[in-house]
């Protein structure tokens, strides 16, 4: 049972990643994330990924890299979305209730 247990953290910790890269997706948002420290991260990730290998440790060979990669995607996704807007007012096919709630109350402030 404990040989999966660092699995299990790297399914987690990609699963996280994931879904930080879907929110992005849907909602096109990425004014409150960093760049720099998503780049940090990615190059942290990638040195890591070489330290396993180093150390021939498969697991932290995996998490790195598979984390590394999914950096990527979301620092590829904050460059391509920078100048987009949220809530955009001609688009009525939300897929988020969160997002339904906040543009309900932006329309009862003004």
């Amino acid at each position: 049972m404990i040989e999966f247990l660092p699995w299990i953290a790297v399914a987690v910790i990609c699963f996280g990643y994931l879904a930080q890269a879907i929110k992005i997706q849907v909602h096109k948002e990425v004014r409150d994330l960093s760049a720099w420290s998503f780049a940090a991260w990615g190059i942290s990730y990638l040195i890591l990924a070489y330290q396993g290998y180093l150390i021939d440790a498969p697991v932290f060979i995996y998490k790195n890299a598979i984390t590394f990669g999914l950096v990527i995607i979301i620092l590829t996704q904050i460059y391509l979305h920078r100048d987009d807007e949220w809530h955009d007012d001609e688009d009525k096919t939300y897929p988020c209730l969160m997002t339904k709630i906040s543009l309900f109350r932006m329309a009862q402030e003004h």
